[in-house]
């Protein structure tokens, strides 16, 4: 398991609460910055996320937008153990923001951590998270013609 301090995650500032991201919005926030969760805020505390599940089942609904998952798990600092636990029990969880009693976020904890990573590349068939995220929104952006994406750092994925 790997926290993830708050400056290193991808985080959409939004004015006020919005129910949808547009793609144009999504693809903006990954190049800037390839995560497998983008963390939705409004007036400094989070209060939405976004997967590439979320990504993936709105594109192939037919959409030009996602819907923000306001509906998640989060603990609180220092419940590590906590985590390693949800982890543990719930196989679809890969990722869990830690916030403070006021709600603004502070970071996350992530299921992997370079040992696992290692394992599961070894037995084969697995995509490395920010592997995911960026071939979700190239099979999302090449079939719809409608955007294009190019991505920067050792990321390169072109479509």
């Amino acid at each position: 398991m790997i926290y993830t301090k708050y400056s290193k995650l991808n985080v959409i500032k939004f004015k006020s609460h919005v129910d949808t991201v547009s793609f144009q919005v999504l693809r903006h926030a990954i190049q800037k910055n390839p995560s497998n969760v983008i963390y939705c805020e409004a007036e400094g505390k989070i209060y939405g996320i976004i997967s590439g599940g979320d990504i993936e089942r709105d594109y192939f609904a037919g959409r030009d937008y996602v819907t923000i998952n306001k509906n998640f798990t989060w603990l609180y600092p220092n419940e590590s153990m906590k985590a390693r636990e949800i982890f543990h029990e719930k196989a679809n969880i890969n990722v869990i923001p830690v916030i403070n009693k006021e709600g603004v976020l502070l970071g996350d904890y992530k299921r992997w951590d370079k040992l696992n990573l290692k394992r599961m590349i070894r037995g084969g068939g697995f995509v490395h998270q920010k592997t995911y995220i960026l071939s979700v929104l190239a099979v999302c952006f090449r079939k719809n013609r409608k955007y294009t994406m190019t991505l920067r750092r050792s990321y390169s994925l072109q479509v």
